[in-house]
């Protein structure tokens, strides 16, 4: 574990965490770590929430892409059927 020393800190700030201390019935170190081990955590929580939402834009992005292809080859296939079927009634015509 690594030490940390604060010093200058404000009397209103100190006399809060030792009332929030106390009120926890733990040791101001004890709190600040908390405090810090929180702050830490909440900065990894954001870090992988941009990631996560990244990776969930350029999902979205890739889908959309994909559903647009799909919807080419759809009308791509309906033009080649209907081609298809004007081949077949102008066959059945010649019968």
């Amino acid at each position: 574990m690594k030490t940390i020393y604060v010093r200058n800190v404000d009397e209103r700030t100190h006399t809060m965490l030792k009332k929030a201390a106390k009120e926890r019935d733990i040791s101001m170190s004890e709190l600040v770590r908390q405090l810090m081990d929180g702050y830490a955590m909440r900065t990894e929580v954001e870090t992988l929430d941009q990631k996560y939402r990244a990776f969930a834009t350029d999902l979205l992005a890739l889908q959309r892409a994909e559903q647009e292809n799909l919807q080419r080859l759809v009308t791509r296939c309906e033009r080649i059927f209907a081609k298809l079927e004007g081949l077949i009634d102008e066959g059945s015509e010649q019968y």
